[in-house]
C-alpha cells in the first residue's frame, strides 16, 4: 500500500502547519466521511487507490505527532515544488 499524506486527504495542503489544531482535523475528519459515505463506491480516491474509512482513519492517527504532521507538509511542499520545476512527474 502507498503512503497515505493525512495533510491531502484531510485537503489542509493549503493551511500553514501552526494553523492545523485538533478542531481543523476533526471537521476536515468529518467532512472526509461524509464524502465517503455519499459517494457512490463508498470509497475515497486517493492517488489511484480506494481508501475505505479505516485507512482514512489509520492515516489520519498520524496527525497526533504534530513532528510527523509538520513533516507531512514540508514533503507535500517539497514535491509540489519539483513537479512545478520539471524535476519530478
Amino acid at each position: 500500500m502507498i503512503y497515505i499524506n493525512p495533510i491531502e486527504i484531510l485537503e489542509l495542503k493549503d493551511k500553514e502547519v501552526n494553523e492545523i489544531d485538533s478542531s481543523i482535523i476533526k471537521k476536515s475528519k468529518r467532512r472526509l466521511f461524509a464524502d465517503i459515505d455519499l459517494s457512490d463506491s463508498g470509497f475515497y480516491e486517493y492517488n489511484g487507490q480506494k481508501l475505505t474509512k479505516s485507512d482514512c482513519e489509520k492515516a489520519i492517527d498520524e496527525l497526533e505527532d504534530n513532528e510527523e504532521m509538520k513533516t507531512s507538509v514540508r514533503n507535500k511542499k517539497i514535491k509540489d515544488l519539483k513537479i512545478e520545476k520539471g524535476i519530478m512527474n
